[in-house]
């Protein structure tokens, strides 16, 4: 089937929507759920913390990865034997959560992380919050910054119109994890860290249901007014029955 060239461009965010949502997990994360989170932007002079979301190659980060930067960098798995570079362009940026979409062409389907359902969280609940710490995200000497993984609970559920639209985590981490994934019990993604967003020392996490609105929502709508525009411009036939 021969797809219309605005379309093919669409394909890698279509694949996403199949991929992206999982169930609620009631184990510890995998290893390899954990090494699919470890990820790290290099966008001199700064880094950044980052996650796949498909395994076409789509990543969430910081925008402050993404401004006004000549050249992007996406590290999967650093310091690790299975280390890979690849080159990076900003799809979208999602200046109202203060985020960018990244895309790379992978050599091989990558290991993606998937967004939980989060309808279910519940306050004390155990997460685990993978990110890089703040002195390393300055570091432009370190190659390799470390990773690191920090388990904690959620503190606080803050609602509007009925709907999660943000909660905290207690857990030993900083401003540095910004767009670090938080994980549940099952390794799947219950949102990410808030970038400058804090109360009373506590890190506030936007949701999976509010990362999924907003990275998917404008890539259906521009999929719906692709179809939409093909079905108009297909002649009208009257039936000869």
């Amino acid at each position: 089937m021969a797809f219309p060239s605005g379309f093919r461009v669409l394909l890698p965010f279509v694949a996403a929507l199949s991929m992206l949502f999982s169930p609620a997990g009631h184990a510890d994360p995998t290893r390899e759920q954990i090494q699919a989170a470890k990820v790290i932007v290099v966008a001199p002079p700064t880094n950044a913390s980052a996650f796949c979301i498909s395994e076409t190659g789509l990543f969430l980060t910081s925008d402050y990865a993404a401004e006004g930067k000549d050249e992007i960098t996406v590290v999967i798995a650093p310091s690790s034997p299975q280390e890979k570079r690849y080159k990076a362009t900003v799809v979208r940026r999602l200046k109202e959560l203060k985020l960018a979409l990244l895309q790379i062409t992978p050599d091989q389907p990558l290991s993606a992380l998937k967004l939980s359902d989060v309808s279910t969280i519940t306050e004390h609940e155990e997460v685990f919050v993978v990110g890089i710490p703040l002195r390393q995200t300055l570091s432009i000497s370190d190659p390799h910054p470390t990773i690191n993984v920090v388990q904690g609970r959620v503190l606080l559920l803050e609602k509007k119109s009925g709907e999660l639209s943000r909660f905290a985590v207690d857990a030993n981490i900083d401003q540095g994890f910004a767009a670090g994934p938080v994980l549940d019990a099952g390794g799947n993604v219950l949102g990410l860290v808030a970038d400058g967003i804090s109360f009373m020392g506590k890190i506030f996490v936007i949701p999976a249901s509010v990362l999924s609105q907003a990275v998917l929502r404008p890539v259906v709508d521009l999929i719906c007014r692709s179809l939409m525009t093909r079905t108009l411009a297909i002649p009208w036939r009257r039936s000869s029955l």
